[in-house]
């Protein structure tokens, strides 16, 4: 009778160890990790924010009345000539966006300029405009009459609009951020970064190199977390 051979199963328990702890490795310092929380964290802010930019143009450019006042005069709707800019800030709990406004350096129609004009016409505080270098200020009327006046005061800069971006942007935050991430697949990205860093690592397992199982899981998280945080900046 011929002598049975015992089937090799070549350290198949020590493979199968490997690839768990290389799974869970993986996890944790994606998840867990404060640094790379905070990278995935900023990536889906920038990505969210990046996106409501581009709505803002467009909303923007089919209701001018509600939205002029965030862009220079006579170019409503045009991303060159936004005058609100976001920030991405790091926060306990992840990542926030910030808008601030810029001003404005192109005068309006009649020539005037009016720098805050975003600020001013967004917040609707009253103000009260004084002359700078003369005793007068002087005013030219739609009729092309002239008038003058030491202060001019002006309750309600901006009248209809005020608030308007301020209202849109909590809106949006509120119903379409997470839709967004989720409609253009924000968290499957890092998923499939995960699937395709898993395939590369299978044959080494299998091979017999099961030594650096926990270290490459590390450098990999590292790698998906870094594409995560800077894809959409």
């Amino acid at each position: 009778m011929a002598k049975l051979k015992a089937f090799n199963t070549g350290k198949f328990p020590e493979k199968v160890m490997a690839m768990s702890m290389y799974d869970s490795t993986v996890l944790r310092e994606l998840y867990q990790s404060p640094d790379n929380k905070r990278k995935i964290s900023r990536g889906a802010a920038y990505f969210v924010k990046n996106y409501f930019e581009q709505y803002m143009d467009s909303k923007a450019r089919s209701m001018h009345k509600e939205f002029h006042h965030i862009y220079e005069f006579g170019r409503t709707g045009d991303k060159n000539a936004r005058l609100f800019k976001g920030v991405v800030l790091d926060v306990p709990a992840g990542a926030t966006i910030n808008y601030s406004f810029t001003p404005a350096r192109v005068p309006n129609k009649f020539g005037y300029e009016f720098p805050n004009k975003a600020e001013v016409m967004e917040t609707g505080n009253s103000i009260t405009i004084r002359p700078k270098r003369q005793q007068y200020l002087k005013f030219k009327l739609e009729d092309g009459r002239f008038v003058t006046t030491k202060q001019s005061v002006v309750k309600e800069p901006g009248g209809p609009v005020a608030g308007n971006f301020t209202k849109e942007f909590n809106r949006f935050m509120a119903v379409q951020a997470a839709k967004i991430l989720q409609k253009f697949r924000y968290y499957q990205m890092i998923e499939a970064a995960m699937i395709s860093k898993r395939r590369l690592v299978i044959p080494r397992i299998n091979s017999g190199m099961t030594a650096d199982a926990m270290k490459r899981a590390k450098m990999d998280a590292d790698q998906i977390a870094n594409l995560a945080g800077i894809r959409h900046v």
